[in-house]
């Protein structure tokens, strides 16, 4: 049974880390075809590009740093998870309904889209590292090292994939195939991943109030 245990968090953490590698993918991918898809099929200027480009790292950096002030340790996996979820959901959404659209609408959905991938990717990074670090303690540094090596990774090969996903199957394959591999991982991790542990900080907690009020008496 302990062997058992041992080996579904070793492939929880297999898994945690290749969708780090597949967020990756999901944040670099547009940039090698996105560009001029935007500015000569959908005539969205220079700055609008940029714009949407950029919004992602802004709204990621804004929940990532608003997140840990009210999520609980308790609520990782669930933001962990649900980041995933609304990151491959916004994946989708962002080439479905912008190959159909034009104009301002196109404009409108792709920040909206982006915007909610950058707030899942917020979620995915504030509360999956300590997640992951607390399912094996002992090799939280390597841990740290593999997702972040996974996302460097994710981040590089991502514009070629994309680009040959956009060859292949037009401007939303490359959206729905990646958002739809990283929903399939959420899924799988929040079936793999144990509920995260506080039992013990509160006994500690409660122990050293005892030890305080026994000194006091």
């Amino acid at each position: 049974m302990c062997y058992e245990i041992r080996l579904k968090t070793k492939i929880a953490i297999v898994v945690s880390i290749f969708l780090f590698i597949a967020e990756g993918i999901n944040y670099s991918q547009a940039a090698s075809f996105f560009p001029n898809e935007a500015e000569l099929k959908k005539g969205q200027s220079k700055f609008i590009v940029g714009a949407i480009s950029s919004c992602f790292d802004f709204s990621m950096l804004i929940f990532s740093f608003c997140l840990p002030f009210f999520a609980k340790p308790e609520l990782n996996k669930l933001f962990f998870v649900w980041g995933a979820v609304i990151g491959a959901i916004a994946n989708i959404v962002f080439g479905v309904v912008g190959s159909v659209t034009e104009g301002l609408w196109f404009a409108f959905t792709c920040f909206t889209c982006r915007i909610m991938m950058g707030i899942g990717a917020g979620m995915i990074w504030s509360t999956g590292i300590p997640l992951l670090m607390s399912l094996a303690p002992a090799y939280s540094g390597r841990i740290t090292s593999l997702i972040e090596s996974g996302a460097g990774v994710g981040i590089t090969i991502g514009p070629a994939i994309g680009s040959a996903a956009y060859s292949l199957g037009g401007y939303k394959f490359p959206f729905v195939t990646a958002g739809g591999i990283e929903m399939v991982m959420a899924i799988v991790v929040m079936f793999l991943l144990p509920e995260p542990v506080v039992e013990s900080r509160n006994r500690i907690d409660d122990e050293d109030d005892t030890h305080r009020k026994g000194q006091v008496q």
